[in-house]
């Protein structure tokens, strides 16, 4: 008899779904070590990643010897200069990829240079 709301199917409020893409760390595809094995002659680490996205890269040189392995202090750039005390041991990078946009590491490479330094 009077009055009331008209019943009909009922609709809920439209529910909307949003997804979260995890982009996969960088990764590099090489890297490669350019330079002669020699006092005050320069190696650099040529990385290559995967991808189009601009990336940075994180550099850490060492030196492997008889001792072990040794720290370069200061030397994180993709270039190093050899010097005396790395006679006799073999100098080696470790790189890492790192996404510019959300900061995001990848996976290290090492890569050693050319032969022992004499």
């Amino acid at each position: 008899p009077g009055g009331g709301t008209p019943r009909g199917p009922s609709r809920s409020p439209r529910q909307e779904s949003s997804a979260v893409v995890a982009l996969a760390p960088p990764r590099l595809t090489a890297l490669k070590v350019e330079g002669t094995a020699a006092e005050k002659m320069t190696l650099t680490a040529l990385p290559q990643v995967l991808g189009k996205s601009p990336h940075s890269f994180q550099y850490q040189w060492y030196r492997r010897s008889v001792f072990g392995l040794e720290i370069l202090a200061g030397a994180s750039q993709p270039c190093y200069t050899l010097m005396r005390r790395d006679i006799g041991g073999t100098v080696c990078v470790r790189c890492s990829p790192v996404r510019d946009s959300d900061g995001l590491e990848g996976h290290t490479e090492e890569r050693q240079g050319e032969g022992k330094m004499e």
